[in-house]
């Protein structure tokens, strides 16, 4: 096992430098530039000479491969750079957003947990009833729903229509002003639409996980002797069952990390959130390429480290599994 994991852990480096080499050379050769976004800006009628020394400025005159490996020497310091946006250190501006995302999809995940797994269980108890049916049906919509779709949807019903919810932002305008519980109120009102919008596809999928794994346990032969000896039903699927089916669902959360970070472009935008997602979608639009790479290093690095630790806890919670 220590073998594996150090084995990993060597193949996630290249593999890591090689996702920043290609997205780096597509944000750079992606139409569009940083310095004739910003002249257009400042002044449509700006001259090709002043173009010319913001794209010094940007080293934007240099070729691309020597903008990455100075770029690259740079990440290795952990220093992201300056943002074409507004000149402020890139870090600074992701150590600003971090909490507001990791919040949010703290939430959804347990959400999507709190509610999938148990409604998978029920629907594998009750396979084949009324229950089962109509469970399978809203798992499906729901899990087919189009996220921008659906946010919208929850924004003109519960935020225009009836007004119960804010539908932007992550704090009332003054609310820094207000006493905590108030403003605690205030921010839970907030979250609670782009929650929803970000567990409901996440408990679709965990609870359809949930039922097919412990449909699959139910089968095996311990839990046939566990019933021919007379232990209660409640006691062979949560005791006996539920335990090994559950091993498959504890390895998703590996897979869930890299939304822990990299929060929703489209989702956070719709809803004004200031997240990674919404940071990400303006340097996107403003060709802010240090945000944009800063972001793609860490989703990537996640996701990386997502998918070692699912095969780490695969490992861990099922003892049969040995990785040589």
């Amino acid at each position: 096992m220590f073998t594996y994991i150090i084995r990993r852990i060597l193949y996630m480096i290249p593999t890591l430098f090689g996702i920043t080499l290609i997205t780096f050379l597509i944000v750079n050769l992606a139409p569009g530039e940083p310095a004739a976004l910003d002249a257009s800006k400042m002044n449509p009628n700006i001259s090709a000479e002043d173009i010319e020394k913001l794209r010094k400025i940007y080293d934007l005159d240099k070729p691309v491969m020597y903008r990455y490996f100075k770029w690259l020497k740079k990440i290795l310091t952990l220093d992201f750079g300056e943002s074409f946006k507004d000149g402020r250190k890139v870090l600074d501006k992701i150590a600003e957003r971090i909490p507001n995302t990791l919040i949010l999809n703290i939430l959804a995940i347990i959400v999507s947990f709190a509610i999938g797994v148990p409604l998978g269980i029920m629907a594998a108890v009750w396979r084949n009833t009324w229950f089962d049916k109509i469970t399978t049906v809203l798992v499906f919509i729901g899990y087919s729903l189009p996220g921008f779709w659906f946010a919208l949807m929850l924004i003109l019903v519960f935020g225009v229509k009836l007004g119960w919810l804010p539908i932007s932002g992550i704090h009332t305008i003054g609310a820094e002003e207000w006493p905590f519980w108030d403003r605690f109120i205030d921010l839970l009102k907030h979250l609670v639409m782009p929650v929803i919008v970000f567990s409901i596809g996440s408990f679709a999928s965990l609870s359809r996980y949930m039922k097919m794994s412990l449909l699959d346990v139910i089968n095996q032969d311990y839990v046939r002797t566990a019933r021919a000896k007379g232990v209660p039903e409640w006691k062979v699927i949560y005791w006996h069952a539920l335990r090994n089916a559950l091993i498959p669902i504890v390895t998703l959360f590996g897979f869930m990390l890299p939304g822990l970070i990299g929060g929703s472009f489209i989702i956070e935008t719709i809803f004004g959130f200031p997240g990674m997602g919404r940071l990400g979608y303006d340097a996107i639009m403003n060709r802010d390429y240090p945000t944009i790479m800063a972001i793609s290093v860490i989703v990537s690095f996640l996701t990386l480290l997502g998918n070692f630790l699912a095969d780490v806890l695969y490992a861990l919670v099922n003892p049969t599994i040995r990785y040589e």
